[in-house]
């Protein structure tokens, strides 16, 4: 009988919405689950710091480190948002103690 299947409360369309103070924080990563179930919060802060002089490459390069030889299986869904503009990346990249 029907009765005796687990029942899923159907899907909502009405978003999950949560603020956070943004002060201090020069990008945000949203990433599906295949990215971290590879990539630990330290790496992908490294990989960001590592490429941010070059904005349009963040996403990627975090995807390529996920799927590097042994890495991850999962699909891949990375969004990577620089805070500030071209300022904040020029702050995040010389904060980073990289040279110019």
């Amino acid at each position: 009988a029907c009765s005796a299947l687990p029942f899923k409360p159907p899907l909502s369309s009405e978003a999950a919405v949560t603020r956070h103070s943004c002060d201090g924080i020069s990008w945000v990563v949203a990433a599906s689950d295949g990215l971290w179930e590879a990539v630990s919060d330290e790496e992908a802060m490294g990989v960001v710091r590592d490429t941010v002089k070059v904005p349009d490459l963040l996403s990627q390069r975090l995807v390529m480190h996920a799927i590097d030889p042994g890495g991850s299986r999962d699909n891949l869904s990375v969004v990577v948002i620089v805070l500030g503009g071209a300022q904040g990346v020029e702050q995040v990249y010389d904060g980073a103690g990289a040279s110019s």
